[in-house]
């Protein structure tokens, strides 16, 4: 009896509830103010993956018989910051920074260089080959105070060919030989996607021609755009050579143009190349003396240019020994670009997307080059200014410094950003519970 008494009660109670609530007022929420902000972000360091080495044995000891090793080695790293290790590699809180080293003999022997860059989340490397003779050497430096872990996808002319994690400890480096892990690739592409921080992703391409080195060089990190310019693929000599290395990650119809000084180079087949997803393709641009290559294409793509330098062997009479130089395509905006000088004998190649004036300017302001260049004009002028000077050149225009030391060293200093965009954000505050 009680129960029923209790389960009346109850049922009562809940209809007057009901009843009470329906006669509440309904108020709308009011509007909160906001404002709107730029914010700066802060840079975070840039990072040098450090010194080349030798796939196999140690660069430090020389062998006199195969010549794997080399004492006639230097290395400077160039930056106006502090530094400091990140592994074996080099963390700077400059603007810009970048390595330079030159290996005399051995099986790395040439010029290579590579501007310090920032960490990405997602990055893609276009260099370096895994066939017989080839090694492809991928760097990861963490120039952060907490721990990485990237994912690592190789591509080869097939598309996708293996993905593999790897853990970089705070200020620490994780390294690969790629040809452990995907052999026999001509053609080699690289993703590294590291969420939160990000890591820094470079490739040493070092090649040798049976016990003759083949050269060595670093390939650095880009972003896909729908349109690119590589600005300098002339050759060195009558016997080097030029190929360019192209990927398009959802795959993307493309159209490419040689410019020269005086004219556009009749590129034959190359004026709607299919590129699909994933695939990389290699494509031998034209002998030019001094050149740049252009690319237009319906959807992000990635470009590289590979030029190989012969030079004369020092070790075995009549043998033939070359250098090998990377330069990647660059996404021409409207945002200022810096490099460093690398030394050596250094050019300034450039490129203008339409008419206007390019200038090389020095850190105390001197106008170190004054050109007026015409729409799909290409230059390359010397330059004499001491190693480590940070350039800075004018927005809208491609452009990249080349250094060479005869005979047959070869080696490209690509420019950098020295800022990054503003955020838009919009602050406000709103009432979370309606008030009468």
């Amino acid at each position: 009896m009680w129960r029923a008494l209790a389960s009346a009660a109850a049922a009562g109670g809940a209809v007057a509830a009901v009843l009470w609530s329906a006669d509440l007022p309904v108020v709308a929420p009011r509007e909160g103010s906001a404002f709107t902000a730029e914010v700066e972000p802060r840079l975070q360091d840039v990072a040098c993956p450090g010194p080349v080495s030798v796939p196999v044995g140690d660069l430090d000891s020389p062998d006199p018989v195969l010549g794997s090793g080399a004492d006639d080695r230097t290395i400077a790293v160039y930056t106006r910051g502090s530094t400091r290790r990140a592994g074996e590699g080099v963390a700077s809180d400059a603007a810009i920074a970048a390595s330079v080293e030159r290996v005399g003999s051995g099986d790395v022997a040439g010029l290579a260089a590579i501007t310090c860059t920032r960490a990405l989340s997602d990055q893609w490397i276009l260099g370096g080959a895994t066939t017989i003779g080839d090694s492809a050497r991928l760097v990861l430096t963490n120039p952060a105070a907490v721990a990485v872990e990237a994912t690592v996808t190789i591509y080869g002319s097939l598309g996708k060919d293996a993905e593999r994690v790897v853990a970089i400890a705070p200020f620490g480096q994780g390294e690969m030989l790629l040809e452990g892990v995907s052999p026999e690739i001509a053609a080699l592409a690289v993703r590294v996607q590291a969420p939160g921080v990000g890591i820094v992703a470079a490739i040493q391409d070092s090649r040798l021609n049976g016990f003759q080195a083949a050269g060595t060089d670093w390939a650095s990190a880009a972003v896909p755009a729908p349109d690119l310019v590589v600005p300098d693929v002339g050759a060195v000599g009558a016997d080097s050579t030029a190929v360019l290395r192209l990927l398009a990650p959802e795959g993307a119809i493309v159209s490419l143009g040689l410019r020269t000084p005086d004219t556009d180079v009749v590129w034959e087949g190359v004026r709607s190349l299919q590129l699909e997803p994933g695939l990389v393709v290699d494509v031998p641009i034209p002998a030019v003396d001094v050149g740049a290559v252009t690319v237009s294409g319906d959807g992000p793509v990635l470009a590289s240019a590979l030029i190989t330098v012969p030079r004369v062997s020092a070790t075995v009479e009549g043998a033939l020994a070359a250098d090998i130089a990377w330069v990647r395509g660059q996404a021409v905006d409207e945002a200022s670009l810096a490099a460093v000088a690398p030394g050596y004998t250094a050019a300034l190649a450039v490129y203008a997307p339409r008419a206007g004036v390019f200038q090389l300017t020095t850190a105390t302001g001197r106008v170190l080059v004054d050109l007026q260049l015409a729409a799909d004009e290409t230059a390359r002028v010397p330059i004499s200014v001491p190693a480590g000077s940070v350039l800075t050149g004018t927005a809208s225009f491609a452009w990249t410094l080349r250094a060479s030391d005869a005979p047959g060293f070869l080696t490209f200093v690509e420019p950098g950003r020295t800022d990054a965009d503003a955020e838009t954000v919009t602050v406000g505050v709103a009432t979370y519970v309606p008030l009468p």
